[in-house]
């Protein structure tokens, strides 16, 4: 039994690493590809930017893998992810 969406993830990329999974435009992933982004990407929030469990991070991105993987990424750390798809300027993220 599944707890969460990144464990259903990482369970489908376990059993089908090479089958197709998120695709935009020519770019296209497979289970293990997508797996290997999300878990370099999760490494990167919590070692440059300490990010972990509980903590709020913000995804201000486009409907596209990058997003996936982002969204993947915060929950795989136990983070709160708030999703935001407008791109925002630094003054006002810094009025948030």
């Amino acid at each position: 039994m599944w707890n969460n969406l990144v464990q259903v993830f990482f369970s489908n990329a376990e059993k089908h690493p090479a089958k197709f999974c998120l695709g935009w435009g020519s770019e296209r992933l497979t289970y293990a590809g997508l797996a290997q982004r999300v878990r370099a990407v999760a490494a990167r929030l919590q070692l440059e930017l300490g990010v972990k469990p509980g903590d709020f991070v913000m995804i201000s991105a486009v409907a596209r893998p990058d997003y996936v993987i982002a969204y993947l990424a915060a929950q795989m750390l136990g983070a709160v992810t708030i999703p935001n798809e407008r791109l925002i300027n630094t003054n006002t993220l810094s009025e948030l």
